[in-house]
């Protein structure tokens, strides 16, 4: 099938294109590298294959396809770096509110619904956020629209061709992000779901159901040489916790932060269900039901098996249904109250574009300044603790290592001929709070470095209580 596009919905398509990059590459590089942008980046800048892939092994469940494509970015786009580690994301981000266009009207036939999901997905908060971060889930969102729009469009036609780009999808897929599995699964859901709904001849059905488990198996079995990374490392140190508080987590994770702007969705949402199920189209309600729903309960069991905590984040693959399910709700509120001064796409628009704004001011911790501050201050005889952080701040000061003693016990360091100064940073990742209680009742009133969330202390030798009394003698 063919999608058919009438002049001015190309016009208003191109328009909303326009509004999804201009949002996404304003002010791309203003905001500083958080922890997992700057882990990222210090794992896809080595100059060889190998290198990239040696540094993405470390990463918790990380695949290499997004450390990839973000060092061919880093290596040949001039800039800073928190502007071109970010430049993919944003691109991948502007094509997904095309692909939700396509593929809303694949599934519907609906040149307003699919302009009004792509419309609703450009002013996303919470797309927008991740189209502005150095990670996989910009690109992660984007290949899950095309596996939903093969999906789509194989229930229309199921020729060959469409089947080996759905398993090169997922191969590409799979080595974004390993819950390509779950989506893989909910996809089967869906086929089977569509095949009591509309009663096809079994033998159409089993061969379509056949060849998809086929293709997805093609596509796990080329995803296994990087199973034994991503599996045994994606491992965290306590279970998510209780459903229902990260049930609560998840609908606010899906506002960015915003309740209202959640449940305005959610409200949206369910209207478009309504709307569908009174219309007859029961398959394209329960599809995106699916498509939405089911993942939450396989993630979180996924979660509880590796010890891994929970972020809305792992759920990025769920909110084009979430779109389209709103947008729908929200067209058909909007016809069904019939007042010229009320909208339903405006207020969830309204909503948005104010928690994008209040999101916009930098608040990170200034790893940034702080990393300089090092590495134009850290000199010979100098002993570096920087509890939780050390690594990262090796992206701005990459001698540290040679100055690090987070190894050593304090005493060691306090009576060692070889320390003149300790250097202590102090974050809100030193959970351990490890040896500063030691340096501080050695030496009350060290000389103090504030930067936004960090604090650098400067334990000089001349000072301490027992070089002191060995001068005196």
């Amino acid at each position: 099938m063919r999608t058919q596009m009438h002049a001015g919905a190309g016009l208003k398509l191109s328009l909303i294109l326009g509004l999804a990059a201009l949002l996404r590459f304003w002010g791309l590089g203003v905001k500083q590298l958080w922890l997992d942008e700057i882990l990222q980046l210090l794992h896809s800048r080595p100059d060889t294959l190998r290198g990239i892939l040696e540094g993405v092994a470390q990463d918790r469940g990380g695949a290499p396809m997004d450390y990839l494509v973000q060092h061919l970015f880093i290596s040949n786009v001039s800039g800073a770096i928190e502007w071109t580690a970010r430049l993919h994301a944003a691109l991948f981000g502007v094509l997904a509110v095309y692909l939700i266009y396509v593929v809303c009207q694949i599934l519907f036939e609906n040149q307003r619904w699919s302009l009004l999901s792509a419309l609703l997905l450009c002013f996303y908060p919470f797309h927008h956020h991740y189209s502005q971060e150095g990670r996989p889930y910009s690109l992660f969102m984007l290949l899950t629209l095309a596996l939903f729009f093969i999906l789509f469009r194989s229930l229309k036609n199921s020729g060959r061709f469409v089947w080996v780009c759905f398993a090169a999808v997922s191969v590409l897929s799979f080595y974004t992000n390993a819950y390509t599995a779950i989506v893989l699964f909910v996809q089967l859901l869906i086929l089977v779901y569509h095949q009591l709904i509309k009663h096809e001849t079994w033998p159409s059905a089993l061969r379509r159901i056949a060849v998809f488990i086929f293709c997805s198996l093609v596509a796990a079995v080329a995803y296994i040489p990087w199973l034994r990374y991503s599996y045994f490392n994606a491992k965290g140190n306590a279970p998510p916790g209780n459903s229902f508080r990260l049930f609560a987590e998840m609908v606010k994770g899906l506002g960015d932060g915003s309740y209202p702007l959640a449940f305005a969705l959610i409200l949206c949402a369910v209207a478009g269900i309504y709307h569908l199920r009174k219309t007859q189209r029961s398959f394209e309600a329960g599809a995106l039901l699916i498509w939405m729903i089911a993942p939450f309960p396989i993630v979180l069991a996924v979660l509880n098996l590796r010890n891994y905590f929970f972020s809305t984040r792992q759920l990025v693959f769920i909110v084009p249904a979430l779109m389209m399910l709103a947008a729908i709700g929200a067209d058909y509120m909007k016809r069904k109250i019939g007042s010229r001064y009320f909208s339903p796409a405006v207020i969830l628009i309204l909503i948005s574009v104010v928690v994008i704004a209040l999101h916009y001011p930098d608040r990170r911790d200034d790893q940034r300044s702080a990393g300089r501050y090092l590495k134009d201050n850290v000199q010979s005889g100098d002993a570096v603790i920087a509890p939780g952080i050390s690594y990262t701040l090796s992206f701005y000061f990459p001698d540290i290592n040679k100055y690090s003693a987070e190894n050593r016990p304090i005493e060691s360091l306090l009576n060692a001929g070889d320390v003149s100064r300790i250097i202590y940073v102090d974050s809100r990742f030193n959970y351990s709070r490890a040896g500063i209680d030691d340096l501080f009742s050695a030496v009350p009133k060290p000389e103090e470095t504030r930067f936004r969330g960090i604090t650098i202390y400067s334990f000089s030798k001349p000072r301490w209580p027992a070089a002191a009394a060995s001068e005196a003698d």
